[in-house]
């Protein structure tokens, strides 16, 4: 109670639990009331995992941009006055785009380069990442470049046939790990 007799009028913090799937960057936002309204304004301080953040304000919304978020749980604070609303962002390991294709070689090739790309969940390129095939029961191993390229260097198919391959990406702090099945083709 006031002065005068009438309720005191409160501030809030409407924040929610947020879960999603591993991106660059997260954008967090809550709405800042006083009583019914939605304040435009003030002072807001995000924590996350001791880091200290201060928001932006938007169309209403108070939001703070959480760059390489790792997969897990991360409980956020939020700061306004003397209010306080505690959440949790849980963070989902991402799932990567293989491309990797069909491929035909010549007998006579005695070293068969075959090359697979490996792309983030945001389509941007997934580098310094191992990457497996396995052909006729023996597996080749090389690491994404610069380009989210790996290129195998397959030796030991050296007759004429179909063979069925599997190429295989390592799971990854933030990324799953995924696979493909491919026939690479032996040709005379």
């Amino acid at each position: 109670m006031d002065i005068f007799g009438g309720k005191t009028v409160e501030d809030s913090i409407n924040a929610t639990d947020v879960s999603k799937v591993y991106t660059v960057n997260t954008k967090y936002s809550v709405n800042i009331l006083h009583g019914n309204e939605t304040l435009t304004s003030g002072a807001v301080t995000f924590t996350v995992d001791n880091k200290e953040y201060v928001g932006s304000w938007k169309d209403g919304s108070v939001y703070v941009n959480l760059k390489n978020l790792k997969p897990g749980d991360h409980f956020i604070i939020t700061e306004y006055g003397q209010t306080l609303a505690k959440n949790k962002i849980t963070v989902k390991k991402a799932t990567p785009k293989l491309a990797a294709k069909n491929k035909a070689f010549k007998v006579k090739t005695k070293t068969k380069k075959y090359t697979v790309t490996l792309k983030t969940n945001e389509n941007k390129v997934l580098k310094n990442t191992k990457v497996t095939i396995k052909v006729k029961g023996k597996t080749y191993s090389a690491k994404t470049n610069s380009k989210g390229k790996a290129t195998f260097k397959i030796t030991k198919l050296t007759k004429v046939g179909k063979f069925s391959a599997t190429v295989k990406s390592a799971a990854t702090a933030c990324y799953k790990s995924v696979s493909k099945s491919v026939t690479i083709t032996v040709k005379k």
